[in-house]
């Protein structure tokens, strides 16, 4: 009867670990590195014609686990470019941000929230909004274990203040379902389809300046992507992401109001650097 018992135990213990929900390994001093692969197109149609401008970020980023839920990242290298009118073609300078930290809290499921973001510099702040860098880099896992066509959802908010002073809000309504088991590089992956319905705010400055008239923007838009999670390590494997998004820019000065349309698309990637 022992035996038998031992048996039993033996065989519940690891099909109840196998039926976990998956986590993010988040150990002390462990370090990942990613690169970022992400491009982009903006396009505002004033009444005097469309200024359409592309966008390119190119980064290798580190993500280094403390005590607790806490976490740091930091840019190994950031590449980044904008070309159209009227700005020309710009790739700022981004040496002065390589290695300085943001701070994060880091949940299980991959909630992370940021806490401190170092000081981005003007040229950089001109070109993208890195102040959000983080708050949807990791997708979202499931609270239950994974299994083919699982599916889950979340609804993120966040609120930032970007390096211009301005208020950035934005939530995220993700879908997720697994589609199934591969491998990269040796490792067994989940496949995870998601989709997000997005909407992002941007207010006008927390301390306006005389004479600077006052900007808000809106955007809300589709996303569709996949995501490769290896759940043996705990590690987000590989992402690829891509949408659109429309809205307007509303300036306002001396008791007018001026609406522009704009739109926003692009493509993401990031893989774990081996």
């Amino acid at each position: 009867m022992k035996r038998a018992a031992v048996l039993a135990l033996a065989l519940i213990v690891p099909a109840a670990a196998r039926a976990q929900a998956p986590e993010y390994r988040r150990a002390p001093g462990d370090t990942l590195v990613y690169r970022e692969v992400t491009s982009a197109t903006v396009e505002m149609r004033p009444a005097s014609g469309t200024i359409t401008v592309k966008t390119g970020h190119d980064a290798r980023i580190a993500v280094t686990f403390g005590a607790a839920d806490t976490a740091r990242a930091w840019f190994q290298a950031l590449s980044l470019s904008a070309e159209g009118a009227p700005l020309g073609t710009r790739r700022p300078d981004s040496k002065a941000l390589l290695g300085q930290p943001y701070t994060l809290i880091f949940g299980a499921r991959g909630q992370v929230q940021t806490v401190a973001v170092p000081p981005i510099p003007p040229e950089v702040a001109q070109v993208t909004d890195l102040s959000a860098e983080f708050t949807d880099f990791f997708p979202r896992l499931p609270p239950g274990p994974f299994q083919p066509g699982a599916t889950w959802a979340d609804t993120t908010r966040h609120q930032t203040t970007n390096a211009a002073g301005r208020t950035v809000i934005a939530e995220r309504l993700g879908a997720y379902r697994v589609r199934g088991d591969s491998a990269i590089h040796g490792e067994r992956v989940v496949v995870v389809e998601m989709t997000t319905h997005t909407e992002i705010f941007t207010g006008s400055a927390n301390v306006p300046q005389p004479n600077v008239p006052a900007t808000e923007s809106a955007l809300a838009g589709e996303e569709t992507g996949t995501f490769y999670f290896a759940p043996a390590s705990g590690r987000l494997v590989a992402r690829r992401r891509s949408g659109s998004m429309a809205g307007a820019v509303t300036i306002t000065a001396a008791g007018q109001q001026l609406s522009i349309p704009q739109s926003f698309t692009y493509e993401s990637r990031i893989d774990l650097v081996r």
